[in-house]
């Protein structure tokens, strides 16, 4: 007879551990995130959260899902609250801010999210890579809004490039280690790019 929980206790059992991952690494980062914590939070044995999540890789991706869930809130939050008949570029702007934002409200929990790696053969639940794909679709919709017409294709990897480009100012912000960038600066240095890549993208 099997010692495993049924499918709606299991279900909840996990909730609720990734919600106590989540508070671990908001409080002490990815380092301070190990089974063992969890499992006295939960108050069960640490068996317990490998048979929920397999190993320690699947406990930190449920917490990072989480995170990435909060980011594409916070996203679509701040484009709701924009004129959408307005200038696109003003509201691309909007959405790089309120990522650089989550970043800042919550830098550790940003951090584990880019700094965790899995195995290279790990499979990422279909949940996670869903949350990645729409956060994506939701910044190409707008850059396709504020660009000259072109292929999905290219979009896509333009679109890409700019997040890339919001991403290493807003980390280089928050790290503020060796003079290059403030987090003062973060917000208009994301002014100066989206408009540069707008703008170029629309002289083509």
């Amino acid at each position: 007879m099997s010692d495993a929980p049924p499918p709606d206790r299991r279900s909840r059992q996990r909730t609720e551990m990734a919600r106590l991952a989540v508070e671990i690494v908001e409080n002490d980062g990815l380092a301070g995130l190990q089974a063992r914590r969890i499992a006295e939070r939960a108050d069960c044995a640490v068996g317990t959260v490998y048979n929920l999540f397999g190993d320690l890789d699947g406990v930190i991706i449920a917490a990072n899902e989480e995170t990435l869930r909060e980011i594409m809130a916070a996203c679509s939050e701040a484009l709701a609250q924009m004129d959408q008949a307005g200038a696109a570029e003003d509201r691309l702007i909007a959405l790089a801010r309120a990522y650089a934002s989550y970043a800042e409200a919550h830098p550790k929990r940003f951090d584990a999210l880019f700094t965790h790696r899995a195995a290279a053969d790990r499979e990422f639940p279909e949940s996670f890579t869903k949350l990645t794909d729409d956060l994506f679709a939701l910044l190409g919709r707008v850059f396709a809004d504020a660009t000259a017409p072109m292929d999905a294709h290219e979009r896509d990897v333009a679109a890409r490039a700019l997040w890339a480009s919001v991403h290493g100012i807003v980390t280089l912000g928050l790290q503020d280690r060796v003079g290059l960038l403030t987090r003062e600066e973060i917000a208009p240095a994301i002014g100066h790019i989206v408009k540069a890549a707008v703008r170029g993208m629309a002289a083509r």
